[in-house]
């Protein structure tokens, strides 16, 4: 005898917090009901109402909790989200809204301030998730406080150094490839008044990385540049043309760029077959034969018999049929 009052007082209590929240029930889909009898009925009606969107909806549980529902969309996954709160109709939907507001932007109407937040879920150790907020504001300082690599001020080392870059340390890197007899420094271009990592320093990078048997990568890194440095040019495979060559004495000069040399001037009859070329660590040496052969190419082609091999010479003696 007592449910009948209890539910007209509850429904004169519902009536009077509509008219105070100025709030029409309007409930796409079908109404859940505002009275039920128990708990288990009332996820039976929640389960069957999935997928259906309710707008400006006022609620009331058994226990007598009330909520004011704005525009809330009924799923499957209410019943998982909602068992974790300790049985309160009206702290479970407060969940509910949490769970349901973490898809990017962080949004609420009415008097309460709107924020947008980049938001990031996690997974700790214990299989919990957790999410983590950085305000874009934020995020552009971070980006805004990377100090730009100065192209002046750079050296080698502090970067890695690749195709495409350039500035001080490229500068560098340049001279002491020139150094160790694998490119010219004339042969590079430049940037801004400083060298550019262009085809030829990667062309050079890889003959180095080959002579030392590492991975021709073409970059250079810290621990390669260091490898650089104490490199014997001895050891160098000179390609002609990257120094001039001439007769000196004592200081004879030999290498593979020597070698090839007097393979062109063999090919050209400049060379007597049965001449007998020095050689040293391997590599022909430039002698005093080698120089005579030099001046004929060079008397023979309207060029200055000198007998040194620069890139003029080098250019003519292998163009010429």
């Amino acid at each position: 005898m007592k449910r009948k009052p209890n539910q007209i007082l509850k429904g004169i209590l519902l009536s009077a917090i509509t008219s105070m929240f100025g709030t029409n029930a309007n409930a796409e889909g079908k109404a859940i009901p505002t009275i039920r009898e128990s708990e288990e009925n009332e996820m039976k009606e929640l389960e069957s109402s999935s997928n259906r969107m309710y707008k400006n909806v006022l609620k009331m549980s058994p226990s007598g909790n009330i909520v004011a529902i704005n525009s809330h969309r009924s799923h499957s996954s209410h019943r998982s989200h909602s068992s974790h709160s300790s049985g309160s109709y009206t702290r479970r939907h407060s969940s509910h809204y949490s769970h349901s507001s973490s898809s990017g932007y962080g949004t609420s109407t009415g008097n309460t301030r709107s924020t947008t937040t980049k938001t990031s879920t996690s997974r700790n150790s214990s299989g919990t998730t957790s999410n983590s907020s950085l305000n874009t504001g934020t995020l552009s300082s971070l980006y805004s406080s990377a100090k730009p690599i100065d192209p002046k001020t750079v050296n080698m080392g502090e970067r890695t150094m690749l195709i495409n870059i350039y500035g001080n340390d490229i500068n560098q890197l340049v001279k002491l490839l020139e150094e160790k007899l694998y490119i010219r420094e004339k042969w590079v271009s430049k940037k801004d008044g400083y060298m550019l990592f262009d085809s030829k320093v990667e062309e050079a990078v890889k003959h180095y990385q080959k002579d030392a048997e590492i991975p021709q990568s073409g970059q250079i890194e810290k621990a390669a540049l260091q490898a650089l440095k104490l490199w014997n040019k001895e050891k160098t495979t000179v390609i002609l043309g990257v120094r001039d060559l001439f007769y000196s004495e004592p200081q004879l000069m030999y290498g593979s760029d020597v070698d090839e040399l007097v393979r062109l001037l063999e090919e050209k009859k400049l060379m007597a077959e049965s001449l007998e070329i020095e050689k040293r660590n391997g590599y022909a040496v430039f002698t005093k034969d080698v120089e005579m052969a030099v001046k004929m190419y060079q008397a023979s082609n309207n060029m200055p018999d000198t007998g040194r091999v620069d890139e003029a010479f080098v250019k003519s003696i292998k163009e010429k049929k």
